[in-house]
């Protein structure tokens, strides 16, 4: 009996090599073998070249797989935060945070506890409401690297009734500069109040 054993699928090589090889013959592989141990080479020399054709490509694709996992490692920050030329923030006493949907991590209670330490009044809750001065909206990124982290977190203040943005704030973080909730929402409140103060100066 003549074997052929292969590294490879198996069951293609099976069906690439059937119309080719004597009858009796099991393809296994990449070289015939007979039951005295005896090898033989591979009735289509076309075997070999595929061969190293897939092993290249293997390479290839281990390659660009290990430069993707060290390109998520990277660190990237970015924080920024625009405000409308015509909003004065220190007009603000009383804010309504209204709570993300989706938000299972109650960022809106980390965010009126931010307000409410700068001197703000502040509720929190899912209705929007139009007896304060601003209405507070939020959307958070989370993402996975051995843990859950925030990766992106956006806060705007609006005008209650119409819904305009008055002013935004967003900041990122991948995982190797990655912040706590709490570090995030002080970054994006604090970079928001002070753009209004300096357009306020000027």
């Amino acid at each position: 009996m003549i074997y052929l054993i292969s590294w490879f699928d198996p069951w293609r090589w099976h069906q690439n090599a059937s119309a080719m090889r004597p009858h009796g013959m099991k393809v296994i592989g990449l070289f015939y073998y007979s039951d005295s141990g005896e090898s033989i080479p591979p009735i289509n020399p076309n075997l070999t070249t595929v061969t190293k054709m897939r092993t290249t490509s293997k390479k290839l694709l281990l390659l660009a797989i290990s430069i993707l996992l060290l390109g998520s490692g990277c660190a990237v920050n970015k924080a920024t935060a625009i405000l409308d030329p015509a909003t004065d923030l220190s007009k603000i006493k009383k804010i309504y945070v209204v709570k993300f949907a989706p938000d299972g991590r109650e960022i809106n209670k980390i965010i009126a506890k931010k307000l409410e330490s700068m001197g703000f009044s502040v509720e929190t809750g899912s209705e929007k409401p139009t007896n304060v001065d601003a209405v507070v909206t939020y959307k958070d990124k989370w993402m996975w690297d051995l843990s859950m982290y925030m990766l992106e977190l956006t806060i705007t203040i609006r005008e209650p009734g119409t819904d305009y943005p008055m002013a935004s704030g967003h900041s990122l973080h991948t995982s190797l500069t990655r912040k706590s909730p709490e570090e995030m929402v002080d970054e994006v409140i604090n970079n928001i109040f002070k753009q209004g103060k300096q357009n306020h100066e000027k």
